[in-house]
């Protein structure tokens, strides 16, 4: 009678243990699931900072683009006026040539010479602003390609940070699985070694053991 109240016993305490074991299995696989959807809410957040640089990339394309573009407007209009106004120049001297050709030859003499001089100046100036307006050019399309560089430079530093991201998730969530399988090995043996003992505990009840 002794024994079989020590067995009773032995196989409540065990059953306990069982549940406390269950427990915490509960527990740790809860946790597992809470640390997954951690790190699947990571891996959301990463794709979305990809897709902000992405559209970050591409903004400054299109700037760089409508830039260049305007530059390009820019010189082709100061061009076509710098070539109306000597047009212009060259149309109201001839007019003066004309006009001026009934005078005497030390006035026509004179006056060419001013005209030529006066077209010297002029075709000075607009070499002057000619260069100028290149080196504000060549200045201002220098200082976009650095900026373009180093939002490219940032942007790569961003993607590699990423990858190494994503490689120290699936490494953490092979680690995970590991785990997951060794806590699913030993609960088996649990349940082995737990079957066991009921048929012991049975056959010494008189019962028969179950297999």
């Amino acid at each position: 009678m002794d024994d079989i109240k020590q067995s009773i016993k032995l196989l409540t305490q065990l059953a306990l243990r069982a549940d406390e074991r269950m427990d915490d299995l509960e527990e740790a696989q809860a946790n597992s699931e809470r640390k997954i959807a951690a790190l699947a809410d990571a891996q959301i957040r990463t794709e979305d900072a990809l897709a902000r640089l992405s559209a970050l990339q591409i903004r400054t394309e299109e700037q760089l683009a409508a830039s260049q573009s305007r530059i390009e407007k820019q010189l082709a209009a100061l061009q076509s006026r710098t070539e109306e106004q000597l047009i212009a120049l060259q149309k109201r001297t001839d007019e003066q040539l004309a006009a001026s050709q009934s005078r005497t030859d030390k006035q026509l003499i004179a006056l060419q010479s001013r005209t030529e001089e006066q077209l010297i100046a002029l075709q000075s100036r607009t070499d002057e602003q000619l260069v100028a307006s290149q080196s504000r050019t060549e200045e201002q399309l220098a200082a976009l390609r650095n900026k373009t560089d180093e939002q490219f430079a940032q942007l790569s530093q961003a993607q590699q940070r990423t990858e190494e991201s994503i490689s120290r998730l699936s490494t953490r969530m092979d680690e995970l699985a590991v785990k997951m399988s060794e806590l699913a090995s030993a609960q088996a043996h649990s349940d082995q070694r737990l079957d066991a003992l009921i048929d012991i505990v049975r056959e010494r009840l008189g019962g028969q053991p179950q297999g």
